[in-house]
């Protein structure tokens, strides 16, 4: 048998955890003759971070607008919708005391 020899050690010095470390192996062979293996681990927890702020930049990138634009839609249903029914409800109130003056200006589209 032949003497199996690293040519390469290396060592991360930060303890990570087995979840944030990718595993991978390879055996190099040429022809059908073996020569060796590689193996080695690779951190996720850079790239987890940058999908993190990624994440976030595009959850910023989507709350505002739509909050903006619930908003506005507040806004035209408030003037376009509740006005005037609020309107139309203060006249009736005011023909139930007996006020037959006050008349309602109508608004329309045309």
């Amino acid at each position: 048998m032949r003497e199996v020899r690293l040519l390469v050690d290396w060592h991360h010095h930060e303890k990570l955890s087995t979840e944030q470390l990718l595993h991978f192996s390879r055996d190099i062979s040429f022809e059908g003759e073996q020569f060796g293996s590689s193996r080695g681990c690779l951190s996720t927890s850079e790239i987890n971070r940058i999908i993190g702020e990624a994440m976030s930049q595009v959850w910023v990138a989507t709350v505002i607008p739509l909050c903006l634009l619930t908003g506005i839609i507040l806004l035209f249903i408030n003037r376009l919708v509740l006005t005037p029914l609020n309107n139309i409800r203060d006249r009736i109130l005011a023909l139930t005391s007996g006020d037959l003056e006050t008349r309602i200006e109508i608004k329309t589209a045309r």
